[in-house]
């Protein structure tokens, strides 16, 4: 996989939103500044901008694997209602998503890819399905039923998260103003929702009116928090107090991934006998945006991911408690190494990721990662694999 261009697309922007989202939605604070800070601000959008027409440009040269990925995610995972749970429909009435429901979890990953790679059409499609079927008018719904018509009451701040961030970021590539109003509305919403001074929760029912008393250290999305629609004081508490959680969840030096999940009653970490390894990358993933990865959990990973031995779950000592390997693992893993500019572990990711692709024309999965005799294919082992493509470590 040579030659990826543009980790800027995918790092840059979301630096360059945050600039403009401060700007344009804290004029007043802005305006009673004095003007040698004004000045410094206005410097440091005109460096953020600098250039960037010509990245996203150049983001454009995509290589085959991946122009077949978003083909089979195209056409074989998108439907009337948005992106499908999975290839392989079901009666749809499992406690988890299955088949052809919808989740905001898709929806928000195909934004942030389409935004990227400039897919006006995709990214518009997509934004209008999520309007119609997860946006229940108090918050976006994780879930949608299609043989029942059904919003799940429930969002996820994972999601809603991902969602504000790929809208403002779509916002900005599309220099869509109208947007990047309605997004900062959804952001205010959620700040209402999920937020409880400077305790992000993990969701919020909007039939119950009930909000989760914990959060789980992989919802922690600092890039995205830092643009919501808030007072700085209140925003400067809660990064400072989500920050607190993600780097203390590191489990040990002998295995160095993370802790599962956060209870703010308890004052605890929860459910971490068993770590699934996505949740870790996740949260290293949103650490290593801020420079506070461990470098020791870069190192495990990079070892992991060379001998292709990145493994589903394991218990908190380190012990293999499933040796199923997933796509998505070794696309958040590119993700990673890119963010910390490290080549050779970012090839090694990508190299992985080319292992997992269907490439026999016979297969319904063609182009896509799924397994081939059970034609099973998830839509988030898809669409971080596209994300993957997206970034380089050049």
């Amino acid at each position: 996989m040579k030659n990826r261009k543009a980790i800027g697309v995918f790092v840059l922007i979301v630096g360059l939103v945050s600039f403009i989202i401060y700007q344009k939605f804290h004029q007043n604070q802005i305006q009673d500044q004095p003007n040698e800070q004004q000045e410094q601000i206005n410097k440091k959008i005109t460096e953020e901008t600098d250039g960037i027409d010509e990245q996203v440009e150049e983001n454009q040269t995509i290589s085959n694997d991946e122009k077949l990925a978003v083909q089979f995610v195209q056409k074989k995972m998108t439907g009337k209602y948005g992106l499908y749970t999975n290839f392989l429909d079901t009666t749809q009435k499992g406690e988890v998503a299955t088949g052809h429901e919808i989740l905001s979890e898709s929806a928000g990953l195909y934004l942030c890819y389409s935004a990227s790679r400039e897919r006006k059409a995709d990214f518009y499609d997509v934004l209008g399905k999520t309007r119609a079927y997860l946006n229940n008018g108090a918050l976006f719904s994780y879930r949608y039923t299609p043989k029942t018509h059904e919003k799940a009451s429930m969002n996820a701040s994972i999601d809603d998260l991902r969602l504000i961030r790929a809208l403002l970021k779509g916002a900005v590539i599309f220099q869509d103003d109208a947007l990047q109003k309605e997004t900062m509305r959804y952001g205010a919403r959620f700040v209402k929702t999920n937020i409880k001074e400077d305790q992000l929760t993990d969701f919020y029912d909007s039939k119950t009116k009930v909000q989760a008393q914990y959060i789980t250290l992989c919802y922690i999305d600092l890039d995205a928090l830092k643009l919501l629609p808030m007072a700085d004081k209140q925003k400067e508490d809660l990064l400072k107090k989500q920050k607190k959680i993600l780097t203390n969840g590191y489990l040990s030096d002998d295995f160095p991934l993370y802790k599962t999940r956060y209870d703010y009653k308890k004052k605890a970490y929860t459910d971490s006998e068993e770590i699934n390894v996505i949740e870790s990358l996740l949260t290293i993933l949103h650490l290593s945006k801020e420079s506070l990865e461990d470098p020791r959990s870069i190192e495990f990973l990079k070892k992991q991911v060379a001998m292709g031995s990145l493994y589903s779950r394991y218990d908190k000592e380190g012990n293999v408690l499933d040796q199923n390997q997933s796509t998505a693992a070794y696309a958040l893993c590119a993700l990673i190494a890119a963010v910390v500019h490290d080549q050779s572990f970012y090839q090694d990711a990508m190299n992985q990721l080319e292992k997992l692709q269907v490439k026999d024309t016979s297969t319904p999965l063609y182009g896509g990662f799924g397994n081939v005799e059970t034609h099973e294919s998830f839509s988030f082992d898809n669409l971080m694999a596209l994300l993957a493509f997206t970034v380089s470590c050049q």
